[in-house]
């Protein structure tokens, strides 16, 4: 699925990034799943659950994690907060899985 925008009658493509943050400024609010994936440094990544409510970020060419597991309070409603912790590299997310959506 791709997002639009609509600037003086005319429709134009935007990032999943870029339309997260105007569903921020609009108050909605952003959030994330474990399952989700993201292009972060150039790598596909994919967002894992570790023991009960953690999580962490899996590089999927190599299987190694970006950082120790994180506590989160729900798996299936990471905020930006947590997945930054979860991954600093400021990840862009490609697949929704909970919408089973490519992004």
């Amino acid at each position: 699925m791709k997002n639009y925008m609509v600037v003086n009658d005319k429709k134009i493509e935007i990032s999943q990034e870029t339309a997260d943050n105007l569903k921020q400024k609009l108050g909605e609010k952003v959030t994330y799943s474990v399952g989700d994936r993201f292009m972060a440094e150039g790598n596909k990544c994919i967002l894992v659950m570790g023991n009960y409510n953690e999580a962490s970020m899996i590089t999927l060419r190599s299987g190694m994690r970006h950082n120790s597991p994180i506590t989160v309070g729900d798996i299936r409603k990471i905020t930006k907060a947590e997945l930054e912790k979860i991954c600093s590299c400021h990840p862009i997310r490609y697949w929704d899985r909970q919408k089973k959506i490519k992004t």
